[in-house]
């Protein structure tokens, strides 16, 4: 089964921007952000090594570059790059949704072909460990559904 999974992230938000309720951006540096994404590329090729990544970061800096000496197999899309106006809104808009919506369709809008093609399409965001990711959710019966995996407690999923 042919998989695709979309990772969106803004590794160096802009800081002088918040939130809707008036909180920082994140509490991460964008030199922690950056290692927790290193983190979930990672964990995604460890568990599900044959599925394509694609990864969508709305950065000014352009972090394709550092990413593809490790995993040179990943689509990059630099939206900044790509976008500029729709990348600044995506790092400072007041609504973190509203930017993921933006940074899923400009995946969509690049990386259409492989997207289409695949049996399954996993969303996933880049500064979090996936553990249990295998393959018995991807199967024929599974085929055009949407899948959620429970938390079980005292685990990380």
């Amino acid at each position: 089964m042919r998989k695709v999974i979309l990772v969106t992230s803004v590794i160096y938000p802009d800081e002088n921007s918040t939130l809707e309720h008036g909180s920082k951006r994140s509490a991460f540096l964008p030199s922690e952000r950056l290692i927790q994404t290193v983190g979930t590329f990672h964990s995604l090729t460890l568990q599900q090594p044959d599925a394509q990544v694609l990864f969508c970061d709305a950065s000014i800096p352009d972090f394709a570059e550092f990413f593809r000496q490790f995993f040179p197999q990943f689509g990059f899309l630099h939206l900044h790059q790509v976008n500029a106006p729709l990348a600044h809104l995506v790092r400072s808009c007041d609504n973190k949704t509203v930017g993921e919506c933006h940074m899923l369709l400009s995946l969509w809008k690049v990386f259409r072909k492989e997207i289409s093609e695949a049996d399954f399409v996993l969303k996933a965001t880049g500064r979090y460990l996936y553990e249990n990711l295998t393959d018995k959710y991807f199967t024929p019966d599974n085929l055009n559904r949407y899948l959620f995996q429970a938390e079980t407690p005292g685990t990380v999923s």
